[in-house]
């Protein structure tokens, strides 16, 4: 495994990566709290 020695050599990895993870990160976090929602019958359920 290649390990960033120097500081500025993380700072460019995590530029590089945060365009990677956020869109991975941010759809998982809504599931989440629609799932979680659903499993302890939300306040907010929708009536037909």
């Amino acid at each position: 495994m290649a390990a960033a020695h120097r500081p500025e050599e993380a700072g460019i990895l995590t530029l590089f990566l945060f365009p990677v993870w956020c869109p991975l990160v941010l759809p998982g976090l809504l599931m989440g709290r629609k799932a979680g929602r659903l499993v302890t019958g939300g306040k907010r359920v929708a009536q037909r």
